[in-house]
């Protein structure tokens, strides 16, 4: 009987010092050095910064308002904050959010990505301002028309990296993005399924990028139906380029030696079938292929 009350007082002893560890280790958040709460902010993004994080205390609102943080703005397709059940509340919502990360940023804004919600006045009050902007990916359900596409263009001279997902494009759009953006190196289009092209449009669009940017470093085009002509233009027109993505392609014959001595020449090829998400950064059965193997 006294060994069982010693085994249970013991139990007891060991579980109260377990509390007493726990409650050491709870550490005070605000206790923490402003540089390791602003790597924190930089982890939690600017969205999560202005509709949670600074609402935290006075101290973590001052924080909120650094401007590195907001060097760049980036809304994936999932963003919950924005999906409210009524529409209209979500998008002011949104315009509240993107308005306030543009002040904030003071006007070293250096990337933007929206997959929705970003409309086209949005866009050109942001690029109406002197600005460094050299990273812009819009979306697929991100609306603008040509003319406005244009006018967002032309106020980028810093632009270094392009990402379009709105499946219409012509020769002429190539040609303005290659004048206004002279230091552009990494261009990435898509197509979407049921795009209003003839079988040819796509060879001309890859002849048009291949003749206007030839100081392209990478290339993704996504869902073209363009020949090997279109890819020969490619081989042909871009001294530079070290990645070539042709994911979901189907009207290239990639079997052959000709096709192995037109890709080997670029450090990574990636082709693949497989339906794909914008919002994905890989597709799962996507195949990479370097210029070694190719040269195999």
């Amino acid at each position: 009987m006294s060994k069982r009350r010693n085994n249970t007082f013991g139990h007891q002893l060991t579980k109260n010092k377990r509390r007493k560890t726990t409650k050491k280790e709870v550490r005070n958040w605000l206790d923490l050095p402003t540089d390791v709460m602003l790597l924190i902010f930089m982890k939690l993004g600017p969205v999560e910064i202005i509709l949670n994080a600074q609402y935290v205390c006075s101290l973590w609102r001052k924080l909120a308002k650094e401007p590195h943080l907001f060097h760049a703005i980036i809304v994936p397709h999932h963003q919950h904050h924005f999906h409210c059940c009524n529409e209209a509340t979500g998008l002011r919502k949104f315009d509240m959010f993107f308005e306030e990360a543009i002040v904030r940023s003071c006007g070293q804004l250096v990337k933007l990505s929206f997959e929705n919600f970003l409309t086209q006045e949005l866009l050109l009050q942001v690029v109406s301002k002197p600005n460094s902007l050299k990273s812009l990916r819009i979306g697929m359900e991100v609306g603008y028309s040509l003319n406005g596409f244009f006018e967002i263009i032309k106020r980028l001279p810093l632009l270094e990296e392009l990402d379009v997902g709105n499946g219409f494009y012509t020769c002429h759009q190539f040609e303005v993005i290659s004048f206004f953006c002279p230091k552009l190196k990494h261009l990435r289009v898509e197509y979407y399924c049921g795009s209003p092209y003839e079988p040819r449009d796509y060879d001309e669009h890859a002849f048009a990028i291949a003749k206007n940017m030839p100081h392209l470093h990478s290339l993704h085009l996504i869902r073209s139906a363009m020949t090997n002509k279109g890819l020969q233009a490619i081989q042909e027109g871009f001294p530079k380029l070290k990645y070539l993505d042709l994911r979901i392609c189907f009207k290239l014959t990639l079997d052959g030696d000709v096709f192995k001595k037109r890709v080997c020449r670029y450090r990574h090829i990636r082709l693949s079938n497989e339906q794909t998400r914008r919002w994905s950064s890989t597709a799962k059965s996507s195949l990479v292929i370097n210029c070694c193997r190719c040269a195999s």
